[in-house]
């Protein structure tokens, strides 16, 4: 799985100013660095905020970024550093947390793998086929198989092939997720 978002000419047209790669790189991550943010913050509103403000620190070191792989560190690094200076200056939070837990490299480490995974997911059903990512949607909000068949108006079997093939699809996806992890 070859990712469009990997080409250095993104990363190219990011350096350069290019608001359409700015963009592209904004609507691939951030969803998931505010469900980051959260997992530190607690606080939803506050954890967009943060992402925001991570944007617009991506935009002015832009011409810093050297590649995909950096980007995406840089992109939890600074979300996570904003977080943390966003509790200690937030002395009431500070105090009702105690977060000795959300300064440590671990925490950090763990949800991280947790968003890209999310991220990753989310990303390998879109790319499913409209009816296998039908079922994948209405299996994965609670439905049984005959439920799927009934709200598609097609065969319990087709239903039971397609999410076969499609879960077996995504378990290929999720498979290269160690290797996109990596580079983070």
């Amino acid at each position: 799985m070859r990712s469009a978002y990997r080409d250095s000419g993104l990363i190219e047209k990011l350096r350069k100013g290019n608001v359409e790669a700015y963009r592209t790189f904004f609507n691939e991550f951030y969803d998931s660095l505010c469900l980051f943010a959260n997992k530190y913050l607690q606080d939803f509103d506050n954890a967009e905020d943060i992402v925001q403000e991570v944007f617009i620190t991506v935009w002015d070191y832009r011409k810093d970024i050297q590649s995909y792989p950096s980007l995406k560190s840089f992109l939890y690094t600074v979300t996570k550093n904003k977080c943390l200076n966003f509790l200690k200056n937030d002395a009431k939070k500070n105090n009702l947390i105690n977060g000795v837990e959300l300064f440590t490299e671990m925490f950090y480490d763990a949800h991280v793998v947790e968003e890209e995974t999310y991220r990753l997911l989310e990303k390998g059903i879109k790319e499913l086929p409209d009816q296998s990512r039908k079922i994948i949607e209405l299996h994965l909000d609670g439905l049984k198989n005959q439920e799927i068949a009934d709200e598609l108006n097609v065969s319990i079997n087709t239903v039971k092939t397609l999410k076969k093939n499609a879960y077996k699809n995504l378990r290929e996806i999720m498979g290269l997720l160690a290797m996109a992890l990596m580079e983070i």
